[in-house]
């Protein structure tokens, strides 16, 4: 018996030492997590309904009608985006950038009315094409002003855009 483990041990101990190995890529945790969470974040929005926090801010009552363009960021259509609001991510949310009142409008949940929510609850929103964050400027930076602004770049530095629309009222 010992002659057949010293054999065995001899045999195993001279076979050439492989340090790669095939498999396939597994995912790493943190983007199973990422998915994990957002998927249980769009069950508990869908679940709650009409009773999210998102759903609180004041009626947004618009423009007057007379006014040739739109306040809205390219265009007047309800687009998909997603906001932090108040701590929470949301995504699939019907939303339009007012650019006049820097404002935020979403659709009520059965889309009976339009609300404009709070800003100060707002640290950043998407919509297509668009990342906007919230500044709020200390005492040391007076010359920026507080809203929100279109960050163009995420890096070492960060380049943003304030985008602004001026409505003028003309009488015929």
């Amino acid at each position: 018996m010992t002659k057949s483990v010293l054999l065995a041990g001899v045999l195993f101990g001279f076979l050439p030492v492989r340090r790669e190995a095939y498999g396939q890529l597994a995912e790493s945790d943190t983007a199973f997590l990422r998915k994990s969470l957002a998927y249980a974040t769009d069950l508990y929005t869908q679940a709650i309904g009409v009773h999210s926090s998102l759903y609180n801010g004041s009626q947004h009552v618009g423009y007057d009608p007379h006014v040739r363009s739109h306040p809205y960021l390219e265009s007047d259509d309800w687009q998909a985006g997603s906001v932090r609001y108040d701590g929470v991510w949301y995504r699939d949310v019907s939303a339009l950038y007012d650019i006049v009142g820097d404002e935020l409008i979403i659709q009520h949940y059965n889309r009976g009315f339009e609300i404009q929510l709070l800003r100060e609850k707002i640290s950043h929103f998407s919509l297509p094409n668009h990342t906007f964050v919230r500044l709020v400027p200390d005492s040391t930076n007076a010359a920026l002003r507080a809203g929100f602004y279109d960050q163009l770049y995420d890096g070492k530095v960060a380049v943003l855009a304030k985008r602004t629309k001026i409505v003028e009222e003309s009488t015929t």
